[in-house]
């Protein structure tokens, strides 16, 4: 080859690998941008565009090339987005793919702090609360490396009390929210997302622990904060939203939570969309409200609309069906409609049984209604059996004169009222009337419930003086909510 060719051919492969980097970096370019505006879209909650926009953007990273950096982060923050979202078979796939590069670079997903807690994540969302434990565990201990304070850490402690919030290791659970929002505010401030989802979880914990003044103040706190961030709130706001709602229900003032859980559940279906499993929590909530409030029909089309969300994605064995089928099964006695409460109290039954311990709280929640159930068919001695037990689980896992122990008592009482023993009964709803106005104070309106249903053990016992003086604590009641 003469020399000026071989000149030539060089010239040509120095232009065409200047033309190919040219390319790449607008490619990169490209990307950046795409990259950068699902971002900016993810964080101010406007999912749908965030997914559109990576889904581009992972397009031209597979064009940069499988082992560029581009494609590893488009794949994370894909899998980010849809367990945001709760599109959790997606979160699934983009997660193992994520891995799956990583192991073909040669890198340790096992030992990656954001791949750990983003399957722990996930784990938990489904239900698998063995795995999200052994995947969260891991994610602490890398995390702690950084520092105890680290917003990482914040993050990490974040996931697990909402793990050991499911698994009812309710002080565990609240000593992490209590941690993780400590450095979130350290860190960012009071008006920082990462501030307030923490105390929203905290809230609901609180609240399932009796801590009923705390829980309400985490909730306003978180709610107050939520508002102040303006479009950049967008997703914590529901949450925060529906902790207060649920606190302020749990101190009697249902009229209040009515109307902060239409607006968190608006929020919820405006982020997430009408069918994502995000709003079945909210519906739930929704519909346990309009029961405790008498409107039964209302009750009934939200459980009914939190059931189609669940089975129209086809979730095995999840918790939050299994709790809007113990709702179901409320409805379904209050309906007189047995059989659909017994099919409902089954499935969430079995669903208890499989995900969790057999004394957890959701199963003592499940023992309860099928006591109800068996009472309004007259099978008193199976009713006393499951009461009993929903006691037991109850006196272990709660602090000592919580107001679900005084709920079993109640149920106890009752028992004991069918059964024609109503001086028995009478010193049940005498304990558990104390047990409530310690934990409420006298002036709930929560205490309307047992206070009506021992009106009728002291008529039965021909008490009717203290029956009118009982009647008219309920009238007063009912004029101040």
């Amino acid at each position: 080859m003469r020399r000026t060719e071989r000149q030539l051919l060089f010239t040509i492969g120095i232009a065409a690998a200047i033309f190919a980097a040219k390319g790449l970096r607008g490619q990169a370019l490209v990307w950046q941008q795409l990259y950068d505006a699902g971002q900016g879209a993810f964080y101010q909650g406007d999912l749908a565009k965030a997914e559109s926009q990576w889904v581009e953007a992972f397009g031209e990273a597979k064009r940069i090339g499988v082992q560029s950096p581009q494609f590893l982060a488009t794949q994370r923050s894909l899998a980010s987005l849809f367990l945001l979202w709760w599109r959790l078979d997606e979160a699934r796939a983009w997660l193992a793919a994520t891995e799956k590069t990583m192991k073909e670079r040669g890198q340790d997903a096992g030992a990656d702090l954001d791949v750990r807690l983003m399957a722990g994540q996930v784990n938990t969302a489904v239900s698998d609360l063995g795995e999200a434990a052994r995947d969260l565990g891991t994610a602490l201990k890398l995390s702690e490396k950084l520092g105890n304070d680290h917003p990482s850490t914040a993050a990490v402690l974040l996931a697990l009390g909402e793990l050991r919030f499911q698994q009812d290791a309710l002080a565990e659970s609240a000593e992490h929210l209590r941690r993780a929002a400590g450095i979130y505010r350290e860190t960012f401030g009071p008006i920082h997302p990462g501030t307030v989802e923490a105390r929203s979880r905290l809230s609901q914990v609180l609240l399932v622990l009796g801590q009923y003044p705390e829980a309400a103040d985490q909730a306003r706190l978180a709610a107050e904060a939520a508002e102040k961030l303006g479009a950049a709130g967008r997703i914590v706001r529901g949450d925060a939203l529906l902790a207060w709602a649920l606190a302020d229900a749990s101190i009697g003032r249902q009229q209040d939570a009515s109307a902060k859980l239409v607006s968190a559940l608006n929020q919820a279906t405006a982020t997430y969309g009408e069918q994502s499993l995000r709003i079945v929590p909210y519906l739930t909530a929704s519909a346990e409200l309009a029961l405790s409030l008498g409107d039964t029909s209302k009750a009934a089309d939200f459980i009914a609309r939190a059931l189609s969300v669940c089975k129209s994605d086809a979730l095995p064995d999840w918790l939050p069906m299994a709790d809007a089928l113990r709702v179901a099964s409320k409805i379904a006695i209050r309906q007189s409609k047995l059989k659909d409460a017994a099919a409902a109290i089954d499935q969430a039954r079995a669903i208890a049984a499989k995900r969790l311990m057999p004394d957890s709280l959701l199963m003592a929640d499940v023992l309860e209604i099928r006591g109800d159930m068996r009472l309004a068919s007259r099978e008193v001695e199976g009713a006393d059996a499951d009461y009993r037990q929903s006691l037991v689980i109850r006196e272990k896992q709660l602090p000592k004169s919580h107001p679900a122990q005084a709920r079993s008592i109640v149920n106890l009482a009752r028992v004991f009222q069918f059964s024609g023993k109503p001086e028995t009964a009478d010193a049940l709803y005498a304990r558990a009337i104390q047990m409530l106005e310690s934990a409420w104070g006298t002036d709930s309106a929560n205490l309307i419930p047992t206070l009506e249903s021992y009106v009728s053990c002291l008529r039965l016992q021909k008490r009717d003086s203290e029956a009118q003086a009982a009647e008219k604590r309920i009238e007063q009641l009912r004029a101040r909510h």
